[in-house]
């Protein structure tokens, strides 16, 4: 095994140095991760646009919860945030359209997330 590096220092929207540090999961193994997070979980806002306009908010709840959490585990601080917002939106009982606004957010912070991870490839 060599000590070439697999993954930059930083990309956008994620922080790998402190995942790798707290996690302690080898480069090589954290690289196939982030790679099956972008293909699993790049089409997941348009499914929470499609969920709230049909006023499915358990389901929506179910899904941004499951995304919160593997933002978090790969060090996506920002989705991880924008999640959080959606989940207390909900909670909350906040109307339809302003949770789709979040809705938007959370998909930005996303995108941010499945380009930086595009580089990987």
């Amino acid at each position: 095994m060599t000590n070439k590096k697999l993954l930059p220092v930083e990309l956008p929207g994620i922080n790998f140095a402190l995942t790798l540090e707290q996690t302690g999961i080898p480069e090589e193994i954290f690289k196939k991760i982030l790679l099956k997070f972008s293909e699993k979980n790049r089409a997941k806002a348009q499914e929470m646009y499609v969920l709230a306009s049909q006023g499915d908010l358990q389901g929506l709840s179910a899904l941004v919860h499951t995304l919160k959490g593997t933002a978090a585990t790969i060090g996506a601080m920002p989705l991880e945030e924008a999640c959080q917002a959606v989940e207390m939106a909900i909670e909350e009982q906040r109307g339809v359209e302003e949770i789709k606004t979040l809705i938007g957010e959370l998909a930005r912070a996303l995108d941010v997330v499945v380009t930086s991870l595009a580089s990987l490839r």
